[in-house]
Formats: C-alpha cells, structure tokens, sequence
C-alpha cells in the first residue's frame, strides 16, 4: 500500500482500455471492479491538498478507510443545488474516519472530508440511483455538478482521464 502512495498516480495502475478510473489535482480513483447493474469497487488515493467541498452523489455507497485518516462532516439530507452558501450548512456530525474506519452512506446525505495526504480508502458504490450531483466549494462560493460518465460530453471525459502516458498498455 504505501508503494502505491509514493510511486506514480494510482491511474498508472489501471487496465487498458478502463475509461473508468481517474486522476484529479486532489484524488486518484482506480476501478477495480465495475458491474453492468451499476454496482462499483473503487480504491481512492486523497492526494495533498484536498479540502473540504461539501457534496452529494447519485448513489449510495460504503467506503473503508484502509491507511490515513480524514475528517468527515455530515450535514444531513439537505436540498442542495447551485443557490445554497456551503457557509450556511449546518453539521449534523463530525467524526474522523481512520485506517479500519468502516460508514455507509446514503445518496440523500450532503457531506465533505478533509482528507490527510495518501489516505486511502476502498469504496463499493451502488448504481446511480439520481441524474446529477452537485459539489459545493466554500471559497470561492460556486456550485458545479455533473451527470456521470453516461451525461459527460467528449471533451469532459477526455480532460478526467489518465494521459496515455500513464497508462499502460
């Protein structure tokens, strides 16, 4: 596990032809297993500097916190969309999530970690049960959200995935 943090992204590790795994400025998300019902097994690397975005998702999920720990804040089943201030959510709960920390989290819940670098956690997410997410950053105060990969344009995906020199062939 530590190899994984401190050599290259975890997208280098990704099978070829998976348009599924990611690399971002702040998290590395490998595919590990991915079923046509929509169910997912997803490894996530929190690289330095993630910070805290308060968001939902469009499916429920577990996650498993395998090596670091992060901060985790529930704000509860909040109606967001692109016209709440992130500074007005109120927590419902803060917790730390550690190495051998276990949750599951219903797709309703808004909630935001703040993630200790190369924290790693293993994520089995269910199928998108919602068109779109939002992600809320504080400062400054913009909402962006998404529809998936199955609303993504061309160009979006192609910005997301690993470059081709990360990746093995």
């Amino acid at each position: 596990m530590v190899s994984l943090t401190d050599g290259p992204q975890l997208c280098a590790l990704r099978l070829p032809g998976d348009g599924r795994s990611r690399t971002y400025d702040f998290l590395d998300k490998l595919v590990l297993w991915d079923d046509p019902t929509g169910f997912r097994v997803r490894l996530r690397v929190f690289l330095p500097g993630y910070f805290d975005r308060p968001r939902n998702h469009r499916w429920s999920y577990a996650s498993r916190v395998l090596m670091g720990q992060y901060r985790h804040i529930l704000f509860g089943d909040v109606d967001l969309d692109e016209h709440v201030d992130p500074a007005a959510l109120t927590p419902v709960m803060v917790c730390w999530e550690q190495a051998g920390s276990s949750y599951v989290l219903h797709d309703s819940m808004v909630h935001a970690v703040v993630a200790e670098a190369y924290t790693v956690s293993l994520v089995i997410r269910g199928p998108a049960v919602k068109d779109r997410f939002l992600v809320m950053d504080r400062v400054p105060v913009r909402a962006g959200g998404s529809t998936g990969q199955a609303g993504n344009r061309l160009r979006k995906l192609r910005r997301n995935r690993c470059p081709s020199s990360a990746c093995s062939n």
